[in-house]
Parts: structure tokens; sequence; C-alpha cells
């Protein structure tokens, strides 16, 4: 699958808002997926592209940092043990 795909004809657009919403551990609770229900339901609203998310977001950029000594980890963290 491409990172982007797009699903529909693209639509001339007067004003648009783009809403995303992203599954998967992020939205654990379902708030997300219960927010964009509601918004479909709501409106017009019309599904325009899909994409891989892995595509676009480096995991690696905000992975906890690990200080070993001795095989035990020793950094502690500004804001908690």
């Amino acid at each position: 699958m491409p990172a982007l795909r797009h699903v529909g004809d693209r639509p001339v657009l007067d004003k648009p808002v783009l809403i995303t919403m992203l599954s998967g551990w992020i939205d654990a609770s379902g708030a997300a997926n219960a927010a964009i229900e509601a918004l479909k339901k709501a409106t017009n609203a019309t599904l325009l592209a899909t994409f891989d998310a892995d595509t676009f977001i480096d995991y690696r950029a905000r992975r906890p940092i690990m200080e070993l000594r001795d095989g035990l980890n020793t950094h502690r963290h500004p804001l908690g043990p």
C-alpha cells in the first residue's frame, strides 16, 4: 500500500477543515474513534484519503533514554522515578 492513498474524488473545497484520527495504541480508550463517528453522523463529512502512519511517524524521536551501568538502567527521568 502506498504511504498516502486517496479513496475518492478530490472535491473543490471552500474553507475546508481537516480532521484526523489516529487509531491503535494512541486511541486505546476509543475516544478518537467515537468522536469521528459522531462528527460523521452530524455532518456531510467525506473521507478523502488514508495513510500508513508508520510512514510519517518517527518512533525513534521520543524513545526513552537508557543509561546502562553494570547491566542496570541507571537513568532517571527528571519528572519521575
